[in-house]
């Protein structure tokens, strides 16, 4: 890649430097300098950094498609949770305090 910019007027998008050889990551990611790449803060996409991952939106990537249950909905029923213990073995546990997974 240094090579083929190396020639080029200006770098193309997202792109800086002498041979246009580190990305640009904006506010939301840092430049690995070892890869040259960008590392994306929480809920932000590769590679440069502007967009939200599948699945979340808004200004921050802070809102999920999967909300968050109250745990009061759930007084009359159990909560069950599914173990994988091998491929054709699964357990059931049941506790007393409901478990929400965080996507």
């Amino acid at each position: 890649m240094d090579f083929y910019f190396y020639y080029l007027d200006r770098c193309p998008e997202n792109y800086e430097g002498d041979h246009c050889q580190w990305p640009i990551c904006g506010i939301h990611g840092r430049v690995n300098v070892i890869t040259r790449t960008c590392e994306c803060y929480s809920n932000f996409a590769p590679p440069f950094c502007q967009d939200c991952l599948p699945r979340f939106w808004g200004e921050k990537c802070s809102h999920s498609l999967l909300l968050s249950t109250d745990a009061r909905d759930l007084d009359f029923f159990p909560f069950c949770r599914i173990i994988f213990v091998s491929f054709s073995l699964f357990l059931i546990y049941i506790s007393k305090k409901p478990f929400l997974y965080k996507v």
